[in-house]
């Protein structure tokens, strides 16, 4: 329910997304439209999100070295 509510008060904004964090469930997609990410937790996921210089969004995880998980190019389609 959290994310449900979160994608809906990002899309009744017009805002093209919503970046959390903290709640222990890494996330980066793309529902109705709208962006959902999650940087879950460094304790326990050891992941962080992370933005490069052109927008692209980008999930990674730390062990011992940097593993990339997901990621959505920049605009990620949410926008006309």
């Amino acid at each position: 329910r959290y994310v449900t509510a979160c994608v809906a008060a990002a899309d009744a904004r017009g805002l093209a997304g919503v970046i959390c964090g903290h709640i222990h469930r890494p996330a980066l997609e793309v529902r109705g439209g709208v962006i959902y990410a999650n940087d879950g937790d460094w304790v326990e996921s050891q992941t962080v999100l992370s933005e490069d210089a052109t927008g692209n969004l980008f999930l990674m995880r730390w062990n011992g070295r940097s593993e990339h998980l997901l990621s959505l190019p920049a605009r990620a389609s949410v926008l006309p």
